[in-house]
């Protein structure tokens, strides 16, 4: 073999992982994400630079019942931060100036604090099969120009306690009549799924498509193909996070069981990355 032949060989070895590195970043088939925000729970404290509360029963905001005929009063007494875990713990207990009973709980959002138009959002969360709970990893428009649903609305995780092997996983927007839609599904896992045990709920989301994750295996998808057909995408605009945990209304029934409280919704983590490619 001559020199020009060896060079050439050598030449090539040297390249040859540089060039396959450049094909696999360049596949539009491979998503690539960095982290841009996150919230680990380490302190003693609910970070209020990354979250706010959104207290009382809806009617402060309009929407009495939080639009959804819902039970409880929100304060931001019922949620605590320890051990690296946020807790959201529901109640029934007497509650203000004239001491009726009532439930209590929290209600956690980032708007204003933490906005995003697409990425990859995942907590790592914890609930009970508390019969009349609901709770709520999701995401709303910020600072929207039109009302709900035109606007959008994404559910990441939902969970209701009287469906205790079901995970829910929906998209609502306005319809080409004007009206309410939604697109989703109910997961049923297999009973060896245990809701009582941390699992890791996760969409991607990007100008085609949203996709629905948990622990990573992929559940369902929503192209954008398919919302356009009943009306507008509205998903191209700065969306935010909310935690929360609801007693009652349309989605978790009208049945609660009281003996089950107090009931509580952990979160290990909330991430968001964006995507880079």
């Amino acid at each position: 073999m001559n020199l020009k032949n060896i060079f050439k060989q050598c030449l090539l070895l040297v390249l040859a992982p540089v060039f396959l590195l450049s094909c696999e970043q360049s596949d539009p088939s491979v998503l690539s994400y960095e982290l841009v925000w996150n919230d680990e729970f380490d302190g003693t404290a609910v970070d209020q630079s990354k979250w706010t509360f959104l207290e009382g029963d809806g009617t402060e905001y309009g929407i009495p019942g939080w639009g959804n005929n819902e039970l409880q009063i929100y304060t931001k007494n019922n949620a605590r931060v320890k051990d690296g875990i946020l807790t959201i713990e529901a109640r029934k207990e007497l509650f203000g100036a004239d001491l009726k009973e009532t439930y209590t709980s929290a209600r956690m959002v980032t708007e204003n604090k933490g906005d995003w138009k697409q990425g990859k959002f995942e907590a790592r969360i914890k609930m009970n099969k508390t019969v009349g709970a609901w709770y709520a990893f999701w995401m709303l428009p910020s600072n929207p120009t039109e009302p709900w649903p035109v606007s959008g609305e994404i559910d990441i995780m939902e969970y209701v306690g009287y469906r205790p092997q079901e995970v829910l996983f929906n998209i609502h927007y306005q319809n080409v009549g004007g009206t309410h839609s939604n697109t989703g599904s109910t997961i049923l896992q297999a009973d060896t799924f245990d809701f009582n045990e941390f699992h890791d709920y996760t969409i991607e989301w990007d100008d085609f498509e949203i996709k629905w994750f948990v622990d990573g295996e992929e559940l369902y998808s929503v192209l954008k193909t398919e919302a356009e057909l009943s009306g507008v995408w509205p998903y191209n605009a700065p969306f935010h996070l909310i935690l929360n945990l609801a007693i009652g209304g349309n989605l978790a029934g009208p049945n609660v069981d009281d003996s089950q409280f107090p009931c509580r919704m952990q979160v290990d983590y909330v991430r968001v990355y964006k995507l880079t490619n």
